[in-house]
C-alpha cells in the first residue's frame, strides 16, 4: 500500500490538498466520515486531492480504489470527477449533464479521450452486459483504476459491486507514437465545478481511497 485516505477521525488535511474558488463550500462531515462539495454559481470549483503522489512501479499495476457519491442532480454546467488525476493529465471518472464517462486526460496527445457508458467496451453496466450489473450513480460507489505504465499499456476501470470488481472498459494504449500520459506519478482527486449559474446548490462526496 502505497496511500490510504479515510477520514474516520477528521478531514485529514495533513494528507490532502484543497484549492477552492469563489466561494464553493468544502464541508467535513464527522459522522459520516466524509467531506460535502457544493457548488452553485458560475466559476466556482473544489479540488481535493492527495498530499502524496503515489511514486508508479515499472511493470507493476497503479490499483486504485476511490468510493465516492455524486448523486443524480447534475445539470449543465457542472462537472463531478474522482480517480487518479492532476489539471493537466490523469484518469477520472466524471458525471455531467449528459450522463457518465470514463476519461484519460493527455498533456502529450493534448486532448481528452472520453468514453460515455453506451461505449465502454467491457460491461455498459446497464444491466444487459456480462456482468448482469446495473450502474446506480444516485448512490455511494467505489471505482477502481488499474493503469499500466510503461509509457505504454492498458487501463483497466470499473467499480466494486457486491464485493466484485467489475470492469467496465479498458483503453488499450500503446498503438501510439508516444506515452499516453506524460507520468502516472499522479495523486488521487476528487472535484467538481461550475461553469454556469445554477438554480440550486449541487453537491458531491468524498468518502475514502487508496
Amino acid at each position: 500500500t502505497l496511500f490510504d485516505g479515510p477520514m474516520i477521525d477528521s478531514s485529514n488535511t495533513q494528507i490532502f490538498d484543497i484549492s477552492t474558488n469563489g466561494g464553493a463550500i468544502a464541508t467535513y462531515n464527522q459522522n459520516e466520515s466524509t467531506m460535502s462539495f457544493d457548488v452553485s454559481r458560475s466559476g466556482q470549483f473544489i479540488k481535493r486531492q492527495s498530499h502524496y503522489f503515489a511514486r508508479y512501479q515499472p511493470g507493476k499495476s497503479m490499483l486504485c480504489y476511490l468510493s465516492f457519491y455524486f448523486g443524480s442532480t447534475c445539470p449543465a454546467g457542472i462537472s463531478k470527477r474522482v480517480g487518479l488525476f492532476e489539471d493537466n493529465q490523469g484518469i477520472y471518472f466524471e458525471q455531467t449533464s449528459t450522463g457518465v464517462s470514463w476519461n484519460i486526460r493527455s498533456t502529450t496527445q493534448g486532448t481528452t479521450i472520453s468514453v460515455s457508458q453506451s461505449s465502454w467496451n467491457i460491461d455498459t453496466l446497464n444491466g444487459s452486459g456480462p456482468s448482469g450489473f446495473t450502474f446506480n450513480v444516485n448512490q455511494t460507489n467505489l471505482c477502481v483504476i488499474d493503469v499500466e505504465w510503461l509509457g505504454v499499456g492498458r487501463v483497466r476501470v470499473g467499480f466494486v459491486i457486491e464485493g466484485k470488481i467489475i470492469y467496465c472498459h479498458q483503453f488499450v494504449m500503446n498503438n501510439l507514437a508516444f506515452p499516453y500520459i506524460r507520468s502516472a506519478y499522479l495523486p488521487l482527486r476528487y472535484e467538481i465545478q461550475s461553469s454556469q449559474v445554477q438554480s440550486q446548490t449541487i453537491s458531491m462526496k468524498q468518502i475514502c481511497c487508496t
